[in-house]
């Protein structure tokens, strides 16, 4: 079996391909206008240019785990999921006046160029909606059933209202002071947000669309939840931490935009008085490379970069006993294992 590293760049190359196949469908449509072809072509580049492509990579595992066997009608399905979460990164790039995207720049930066702040912001909002809306094109296009189509979509409906509650929580706590904050409403939000939407939906959407034995379900979402979380504090680690040319996106983000990661929320736990100050001044403002510096110096000074790598790592350890149930060896399986370590040790 090749390495990880190989077997995603595979599946993501799979998945890039089929997306562009898609977005050429698309523009190609000889009854639509000059502006409505233009917006495609900007989200065309954008879900082109990056990312991991790590849910339809996800979905296609547990489709094959649960014995699926259409495996090209699977690969156009998993497109649903990765333009849904493009959908969603979209609206999140607004929310946080993000302008850096996967390397390059976000749909609103790139079409504020043609106009305006407002024009890009507008013209942004509304890729996010024809996003959303040919997620469910996608879909339909394939040649499952009515009836798992629709079963995709109302399990896929629970999910992103559980994201939405997910993302308020923590859009909340970023506006809340941080001597208030607690770690148990952050890992509420991650649960929502990482775990449940990132993680163990592609994993269930999956094994619908195999039609598969529903006793694979449960351990996959255990698998999820625990993989979810180290991914999410990996994540956030990197955010401070990373390289900016590894993870396409500006280290210190987080920091300036004055959220309350575990990362950020453990130190000031166990911040000083002095830290804490730093912290409280600091967090949510601009800072110059200088003063981003002090705040990582108190995050490795009060021990949370090391709580926080070791706690992912715990949680990785429980996703591979998770995985314990599936007693016959299966390729999937064996991703799937992979994929945990991965997630806690990546550096993009």
């Amino acid at each position: 079996m090749e390495s990880l590293a190989k077997f995603l760049y595979q599946e993501k190359q799979k998945t890039n391909l089929a997306l562009e196949v898609f977005f050429d469908r698309v523009l190609a449509d000889p009854n639509r206008n000059s502006r409505y072809l233009d917006l495609n072509q900007g989200i065309k580049t954008l879900v082109l240019r990056g990312g991991k492509k790590a849910r339809s990579s996800l979905s296609r595992l547990s489709y094959s785990l649960a014995g699926g066997k259409k495996q090209e009608e699977m690969l156009q399905a998993s497109l649903y999921l990765e333009l849904i979460h493009t959908f969603l990164l979209v609206h999140d790039d607004i929310a946080d006046n993000d302008q850096v995207r996967y390397g390059g720049p976000t749909l609103e930066a790139a079409f504020k160029k043609l106009n305006s702040d407002h024009y890009g912001r507008v013209l942004a909002m509304i890729a996010g909606d024809q996003i959303r809306t040919l997620a469910d094109y996608a879909l339909d296009s394939t040649e499952f059933s009515i009836e798992t189509k629709n079963h995709v979509k109302s399990y896929m409906t629970e999910v992103l209202i559980d994201t939405i509650e997910g993302w308020l929580i923590q859009y909340h706590l970023n506006f809340e002071p941080i001597d208030i904050n607690q770690e148990n409403d952050f890992l509420k939000g991650l649960e929502l947000v990482t775990s449940r939407y990132s993680f163990a939906a592609p994993l269930v959407v999956g094994v619908i669309l195999a039609r598969g034995d529903e006793a694979l379900i449960s351990p996959l979402i255990t698998y999820a939840h625990h993989t979810g979380i180290a991914f999410q504090i990996r994540d956030d680690i990197l955010g401070v931490f990373g390289d900016s040319q590894q993870t396409g996106k500006p280290v210190g983000n987080d920091i300036r935009e004055g959220k309350k990661t575990l990362l950020v929320l453990e130190a000031y736990k166990k911040s000083n008085t002095k830290q804490r100050k730093l912290m409280e001044k600091y967090l949510g403002y601009p800072l110059t490379q200088k003063q981003m510096g002090v705040i990582k110096e108190i995050i490795v000074e009060t021990g949370s970069l090391d709580y926080s790598q070791q706690l992912a790592s715990q949680h990785v350890a429980k996703a591979h006993k998770s995985l314990n149930v599936f007693e016959a060896k299966h390729e999937a399986i064996e991703r799937l294992h992979q994929i945990a370590d991965f997630v806690v040790n990546r550096q993009f």
